[in-house]
């Protein structure tokens, strides 16, 4: 008398059924499952422990081949971004070295439009260059042989010992080491250049600024009345903020003013700009170069004759 409408009328239940929606139904498969699993485990605790046991000893030599690629800047940096061309130019920034400079420079890490713009533009200024190349004899060079190794390094100063970090003065500076790079001479019948000496990048053939390229970041750094002061965090030691990175270049600037809580640069009393030298050390070589260095010493008299800064070569042993 009391019977369930459900079981005088089992078409009730199906009609239930059939009203309940698609994420509700696999809501009670889902819930059904785990009932039937925790069921099962709780029948056959042994076996299901040991199955266990058996994938987790079968799966753990898999370890040592997984890799995660968690490299952000490989992921999701364009390769035209300029951010990569200035992350790019830092980590051979990075390796020029803090103490001895004689070794060689880093070659190009990775090759991006915006290196590849460079690099035209570096054609074209090779291109205009070619009279003046060609209408010299050729010297060969054997690099199996002897190689004579040096530094070309020269201090800045100013002749009223003001603060060199200015944007003016660090532009007529870079302006000056361009300008050094095309110095000649005439000796022993031949025409000698600064190409017959520096050392190359591995894969060029010709001579390259970049020892000197941190002038022209810096004064853009130091160009607008010091709205654009160096963001460094770092407190033990003061850098400069290069190539939108902190560098340390304690070892091309001295006398260094700094200020405020994040010890930034202000001033330098003291700069140093420089080249590598190697070339083979046979025949005539050693003599020309040694008269090339003394026809630098000129230029940089002339220099310090028509501006108000003094270069000082370094003392060579």
């Amino acid at each position: 008398m009391f019977a369930s409408a459900t079981a005088i009328n089992p078409r009730l239940q199906l009609s239930k059924s059939s009203r309940l929606g698609v994420g509700e139904r696999l809501g009670d498969l889902t819930a059904e499952a785990f009932r039937a699993y925790g069921a099962f485990v709780g029948r056959n605790p042994g076996k299901v422990l040991i199955a266990m046991l058996l994938f987790t000893i079968l799966t753990v030599p898999g370890i040592a081949y997984l890799q995660i690629n968690l490299d952000l800047y490989k992921l999701f940096v364009p390769l035209d971004a300029p951010v990569r061309f200035e992350f790019e130019s830092q980590k051979a920034y990075d390796q020029i070295p803090g103490g001895q400079l004689d070794v060689d420079p880093p070659p190009s890490l990775i090759a991006t439009p915006h290196s590849t713009q460079i690099s035209t533009q570096q054609t074209a200024n090779e291109l205009k260059d070619i009279p003046r190349r060609f209408a010299r004899a050729i010297k060969v060079k054997d690099l199996s042989g002897p190689q004579h190794h040096d530094i070309l390094r020269f201090y800045v100063v100013h002749k009223r010992y003001e603060n060199l970090l200015v944007s003016d003065t660090l532009a007529k500076l870079f302006e000056y080491t361009q300008e050094m790079m095309n110095v000649k001479m005439e000796w022993g019948g031949e025409e000698w250049i600064l190409e017959d000496f520096c050392r190359k990048n591995p894969g060029q053939e010709h001579c390259n600024n970049d020892l000197n390229i941190w002038l022209k970041h810096a004064e853009n750094l130091f160009r607008t009345n010091g709205t654009r002061n160096n963001p460094n965090l770092q407190l033990s030691y003061p850098v400069m903020y290069l190539f939108n990175r902190p560098k340390d270049i304690g070892n091309i600037i001295y006398g260094v003013n700094v200020t405020g809580i994040k010890h930034e640069i202000v001033g330098a009393r003291v700069l140093t700009i420089h080249w590598f030298i190697t070339f083979p050390n046979s025949g005539d070589n050693l003599a020309a170069y040694y008269r090339y260095r003394d026809n630098l010493n000129g230029f940089w008299d002339t220099k310090t004759e028509e501006s108000d800064i003094k270069f000082i070569p370094h003392k060579f042993v």
